[in-house]
């Protein structure tokens, strides 16, 4: 999706009700340049919302310092970013806002990377690259996020936007994340025909109207296992899926800001070439097993019955 600005189609302020869980403290300056952005519009009047796990008043003072017109809601450490995001829909009157959009801190430790199934191939970030494509889609400037707004405005199908890198059709998500969402859309009695796509990250701006069916189905209820470290196929897991559908079932559309081709093509091969610089699995013709770390060899041995399909895969 290419964007151009446009002027709104009325002098009314749009109403945004912006959810920020703030995890770590030590992204605080980050949110806050972004948040920054958003309040200069001239064309939305934003309601911040952070909330926090850790009832620290220095933690607090920090936020109050940077986002002076932000409310701090103190939650319990579940369901991730997402048990935080439902509780704030619940205790928000969401009929009263135009937009609801999305925010958190995410872990941004420089060597590890994110792989993404957007597209016919797949693209490979590092954790920090993953994340200002996230962010930067729709809050890097002003400008950018009046366009994001005046997008909706114009295109009265469009639900919610996001980094085109992280929009995930269903088609593409992995078997087991596709399992556990058909079991749980079984669970609770929810028809996944409309099911298209969602957007990893769960960082977005979304109609209200989009996410109203969360209090359809009593979504808003829902009880999140404590959050433990980065693990994969949890109940807030699922969720991230859920909100796509729920854009769908609404007959909305998801849809994706674009960065520029080259960074895309880039960070895709130079990723590739380094992993494989770094360490490279291999299965020879000769029914060997090679690993060599930094071109090194550090490993190469004999393999019984090898299956020479498997060769060819590998290789």
């Amino acid at each position: 999706m290419t964007q151009t600005s446009n002027n709104t189609s009325s002098n009314e302020k749009k109403k945004v009700l912006l959810h920020i869980h703030m995890y770590r403290i030590e992204q605080l300056k980050k949110i806050a340049k972004y948040v920054k952005e958003i309040l200069k519009s001239q064309i939305t009047e934003t309601e911040v919302v952070v909330t926090i796990t850790n009832n620290s008043d220095t933690f607090k003072q920090k936020i109050a310092k940077l986002i002076p017109t932000a409310k701090i809601i103190l939650v319990e450490n579940k369901g991730y970013d997402l048990g935080p995001f439902f509780y704030v829909l619940k205790k928000f009157d969401m009929d009263k806002y135009d937009f609801i959009a999305k925010m958190h801190t995410k872990d941004d430790r420089f060597f590890t990377y994110t792989e993404t199934n957007c597209s016919q191939r797949k693209n490979y970030f590092t954790r920090r690259q993953s994340i200002k494509l996230l962010f930067d889609a729709i809050y890097k400037s002003t400008q950018i996020w009046d366009n994001n707004i005046n997008h909706f405005l114009t295109t009265p199908k469009l639900g919610m936007i996001g980094s085109s890198y992280f929009i995930v059709p269903e088609n593409k998500d992995s078997d087991t994340e596709r399992e556990l969402v058909s079991k749980y859309f079984e669970f609770a009695h929810i028809s996944p025909e409309k099911y298209k796509a969602f957007i990893a990250g769960t960082i977005f701006i979304a109609r209200s109207k989009a996410l109203s069916n969360l209090k359809q189905y009593n979504l808003l209820d829902t009880i999140f296992q404590e959050t433990s470290g980065a693990k994969q196929s949890t109940l807030a897991h699922v969720f991230e899926h859920l909100l796509g559908f729920m854009v769908y079932e609404q007959g909305f559309e998801i849809q994706g800001f674009d960065q520029t081709k080259w960074k895309d093509l880039t960070t895709r091969k130079t990723w590739q070439h380094l992993k494989k610089f770094i360490c490279c699995r291999v299965t020879t013709i000769s029914n060997k097993k090679l690993i060599k770390v930094f071109k090194i060899p550090v490993y190469n041995k004999k393999i019984k019955n090898c299956n020479y399909n498997d060769v060819i895969k590998n290789n």
